[in-house]
């Protein structure tokens, strides 16, 4: 169902489980304060190279993906020295194939040395339904931290399946009130030029 909310006469619908992609599988759908395209190193449990490799959880294909043959898992983001960031949002896409690999039970945890991790979200018993469905969640208690780990304990079918995957691994820095707070202001700026625009005789679009 769609998380929806009412800002005086503006409302708001996010649908945050579908994604849009183009031809070539590229996400096209936005995702504000994304900020997994700075990451600057990545660090895992296992791969399955050299095509189903890390790198692939933030190259924004869902057509591509991580494959860890294990039902426990993880993946960390590197943001490199001095550019720790306070992360409040992530999404995870599934893959192509195979349900029973879909992570099920993992915690979101963040770390200024790779080696002390704080946790910061706890997930279980989530379920994909379909293939390349994006899913989001908020970060309970985010804080600012140079790495971020996600630590996956269990995947859907851990009796049937030992390997784990995912197509995509994003994260933003904007909390989903900051995103409806612009999402308000610009509705607000249009319908004001609009009036405006109407008022002096150029046009009005209402």
């Amino acid at each position: 169902e769609p998380w929806s909310s009412t800002n005086g006469d503006f409302a708001v619908d996010l649908k945050l489980d579908d994604v849009q992609v183009d031809s070539v599988g590229g996400i096209t759908t936005e995702f504000r304060g994304d900020v997994t395209g700075q990451v600057t190193a990545f660090f895992e449990s296992g791969e399955n190279a050299p095509n189903e490799v890390t790198e692939n959880l933030a190259d924004g294909l869902v057509t591509t993906k991580w494959l860890d043959f294990a039902d426990a898992s993880f993946v960390t983001y590197d943001f490199g020295s001095g550019n720790a960031k306070t992360i409040k949002r992530y999404r995870l896409t599934s893959a192509n194939d195979s349900p029973e690999r879909d992570p099920m039970d993992w915690t979101l945890e963040g770390s200024n040395n790779n080696v002390d991790f704080t946790v910061l979200d706890t997930r279980q018993n989530i379920a994909f339904a379909n293939r390349y469905e994006t899913q989001e969640f908020n970060v309970t208690t985010p804080g600012s931290y140079r790495y971020y780990k996600l630590n996956i304990s269990s995947n859907r079918g851990p009796t049937t399946a030992a390997s784990t995957q995912l197509a995509e691994f994003r994260l933003s820095t904007h909390s989903v009130w900051e995103d409806v707070t612009t999402y308000v202001q610009e509705e607000q700026k249009i319908r004001i030029t609009r009036g405006f625009q109407g008022a002096s005789g150029r046009h009005d679009f209402s």
